[in-house]
């Protein structure tokens, strides 16, 4: 058994035992001695009491009183048998603090058992954890109180916060010691019989814990039993802690890292369709985006366009036509450009490219395209998949003025919707 420090009382009062008053160690009465359990034992299991009569005065009734010392009217009172008592004879009874006093008469020494505890008589809970006074007394052949031994010290002491003992029902065993909680639970109770687990939403990576913490801001505890929160990933957020999930980025919204707090708008020029993005998506050419926060991006209105990626407005087409050279001057090439409307055309399909751009008669044409379009012979053909493709159409017209020749060169651009 494990032993403590404690020092030695006296004597003692047998608290709720009996009307009389206190029993006193008289001159003339030979010594009453408790052999057992020496000062300091922890009584958290089975022990033994062994005691011995003097020989002057035959007792008559002999009982064993263990004590708490600090809640009051609480005491088990074991009464023996006087079949069994003897002088000059040393006794021994096992008694078990932590058993329910029905089952602690197997010793035939005992003749009965009374357990006391905060005023409730012959309740079959075990004893409270704490230290106890243990004290042997005997009263003679008048019932009058004749001796009583020197008061010891013991202990039962339950397994302290964060420890537990499920084969010692919560008190510290008599060999080893109590069990530490392990990681993903927690033990909050004096004298717990077993580990709590930590609920989804909290963890605890250590061993030995009264508590469970909270997943922080940021991350997410799903189950039970965790050691360690997760971190919520890009596209998701949590701002609150202790959480079992984490939320998805709305849509017009981001979230570009792991471990968020918050979500982040889509800035002017920008937009997000989806729900759990970790970016946004550029305006189109032909498109804009005037707002933040925006799930669709808007096409630019008849005549007007956007020439950049990310725009958040569209301005005008400038029309502009090419003007001929005057006849006095030497013959040259001036080239001037239009930037016609937005056409659209349906993906994989084709049109003419004079429905386009319309040609000026008797002009040497040069088309050109991109934006993943492509000219055939006098058609364009979209792509299969949505694009905004740009053509080109350079024209050179010579006039013979007199005895010269004026030469023009325009180019005109349309950009084309491919959807």
């Amino acid at each position: 058994m494990k032993k403590i420090a404690v020092a030695l009382i006296a004597t003692l009062a047998l608290v709720g035992i009996s009307t009389n008053s206190a029993p006193v160690l008289a001159t003339a009465t030979p010594p009453l001695s408790l052999l057992s359990p020496s000062s300091g034992v922890m009584l958290s299991g089975p022990a033994t009491v062994s005691f011995q009569l003097g020989a002057q005065h035959s007792p008559f009734s002999v009982r064993i009183t263990i004590t708490h010392a600090s809640l009051a009217n609480t005491h088990r009172l074991f009464s023996i048998a006087n079949a069994s008592i003897t002088v000059n004879q040393s006794f021994s009874g096992t008694i078990d603090l932590l058993d329910d006093q029905s089952t602690l008469l197997s010793s035939p020494m005992f003749a009965g058992i009374t357990t006391t505890i905060a005023n409730a008589v012959n309740t079959s809970d075990r004893m409270p954890a704490g230290r106890y006074t243990v004290t042997v007394s005997y009263q003679d052949l008048s019932n009058n109180p004749a001796a009583s031994s020197s008061a010891t010290n013991v202990g039962l002491d339950a397994c302290s916060e964060g420890l537990f003992s499920s084969t010692n029902n919560g008190f510290i065993p008599l060999s080893g010691s109590c069990s530490r909680a392990n990681p993903g639970h927690f033990v909050s109770a004096i004298g717990a019989t077993a580990e709590i687990e930590c609920p989804a939403g909290r963890y605890q990576a250590n061993m030995g814990m009264t508590s469970c913490s909270e997943a922080p801001a940021g991350s997410f505890v799903p189950l039970a039993q965790a050691t360690q929160p997760t971190q919520c990933l890009p596209g998701t957020f949590q701002p609150d802690i202790g959480q079992t999930t984490c939320i998805q980025a709305f849509a017009g919204y981001f979230v570009e890292q792991a471990g968020a707090t918050s979500q982040q708008e889509c800035v002017p020029g920008t937009y997000q369709p989806s729900v759990a993005s970790s970016s946004c998506i550029r305006a189109s050419l032909g498109s804009f985006v005037s707002g933040s926060r925006a799930s669709s991006q808007t096409t630019c209105a008849t005549g007007t366009t956007s020439s950049i990626l990310g725009s958040t407005v569209c301005t005008p087409i400038p029309m502009t036509q090419a003007e001929p050279l005057s006849v006095a001057t030497q013959p040259t090439t001036t080239t001037t450009s239009s930037l016609l409307n937005i056409k659209r055309l349906g993906i994989g399909k084709k049109a003419k490219l004079s429905s386009m751009i319309k040609p000026t008669r008797g002009a040497k044409l040069k088309w050109s395209v991109s934006g993943g379009c492509k000219v055939r012979g006098v058609y364009i053909v979209a792509p299969k998949k949505r694009a905004t493709c740009s053509i080109a159409l350079r024209q050179t017209v010579t006039k013979k003025v007199g005895s010269k020749k004026a030469t023009t060169t325009s180019t005109s651009r349309v950009s084309v919707a491919v959807s």
